[in-house]
């Protein structure tokens, strides 16, 4: 298993759990007269887009900032080390079992011989591709596993995004691994491209055009995976191969 990822795992066996964010970190005193008693309770949230994760420090840099929300399927959470506000905020949680919680755990797999987790050496590739990805690879990874706005962030915060996601769902690793993999994945990357730089257009979900002549040049079956068919349609028709030709060229323009 991959020494930088730190697990936590829920107390009971559940499919999906919602983490409770914001939440509260307890401080006790740890000797005297009073020692195990509560000294303080402070407030602390996690938001992905910030390091700190006490309430009053965030609020201060934006009154109206948002907790990010927090889940987990099978019951475990993966967060990368380097990942510290993430990391801090589960370990501090009141959630957390070693805080008097009742929710989940941290999970020292050296001494749990018997902690398996199915589908790790998945996770680990799917983590790989995702933090190794250039920037054109990264943001059509956002265009498909996010949302189309994410494509505007940069590069860098849309892998911590991907990262995080990968922790807490098993499907999206396997779509990571298989985008990743798919003999269309260059056609897709060049689609991606195509839409976030507004050269092509999507109408009626499933009418692709270029942008500026509105020209429309293919249509998919089903609106459901229409960029999909579209990636196989340049890939391995004699007219889609021309059309896939215009389309890098505009993109090497840009």
């Amino acid at each position: 298993m991959n020494p930088n990822t730190v697990f936590f795992k829920t107390i009971q066996k559940t499919n999906v759990v919602f983490l409770k964010n914001p939440s509260k970190q307890v401080i006790r005193f740890k000797s005297g007269a009073r020692e195990g008693q509560v000294s303080k309770i402070i407030p602390i949230m996690f938001n992905r887009d910030h390091s700190s994760i006490i309430v009053s420090e965030l609020k201060a840099l934006d009154p109206l900032i948002k907790a990010t929300s927090l889940f987990t399927k099978r019951g475990v959470f993966r967060v990368q080390s380097d990942d510290m506000a993430l990391l801090e905020f589960l370990r501090e949680s009141e959630q957390n079992e070693k805080n008097g919680g009742r929710l989940f755990r941290e999970v020292d797999v050296k001494k749990e011989e018997a902690f398996q987790l199915e589908g790790f050496e998945a996770y680990d590739k799917a983590i790989s591709s995702v933090m190794g990805a250039d920037k054109n690879v990264i943001k059509a990874l956002a265009l498909e596993f996010i949302d189309p706005s994410a494509v505007h962030k940069s590069p860098q915060n849309i892998k911590l995004d991907l990262r995080r996601k990968l922790g807490n769902s098993d499907k999206l690793v396997e779509s990571v691994n298989l985008f990743m993999s798919e003999d269309v994945s260059e056609e897709k990357l060049a689609v991606a491209i195509a839409l976030n730089e507004g050269i092509i257009e999507i109408q009626e979900g499933r009418k692709f055009v270029w942008a500026d002549s509105k020209e429309q040049f293919y249509i998919s079956a089903q609106a459901s995976d229409a960029t999909q068919a579209l990636a196989l349609w340049l890939k391995n028709d004699k007219e889609g191969r021309n059309y896939l030709k215009a389309i890098s060229e505009k993109v090497e323009n840009l």
